[in-house]
């Protein structure tokens, strides 16, 4: 996996990911492929001045994965996208 993150300022961060997954044997996956991934994001603190509110973060972000073999929906498809989001309060 490789991780990049940028801070445009104290309320927003830039992120991106990507992922390579070999399973040559079909150990984990039950079918021998490669999986690939890539992940776009931002990280939020809506309240970066605020002593408690600055240790809240929300992380919207956009998915999006591919199998050398059919393997999601189903079995049916190579590629899936997802969307998600989640808060997060460090202590």
């Amino acid at each position: 996996a490789g991780y990049l993150v940028y801070r445009i300022n104290e309320y927003l961060s830039a992120a991106g990911r990507l992922e390579w997954y070999r399973d040559e044997e079909g150990f984990t996956t039950a079918l021998r492929q490669t999986l690939y991934e890539a992940t776009i994001g931002v990280t939020i603190t809506p309240f970066p001045h605020d002593p408690v509110g600055a240790n809240f973060k929300l992380r919207p972000e956009l998915r999006g994965d591919y199998a050398s073999r059919r393997f999601f929906d189903g079995l049916t498809r190579h590629d899936q996208w997802t969307f998600g989001v989640d808060g997060i309060f460090n202590f």
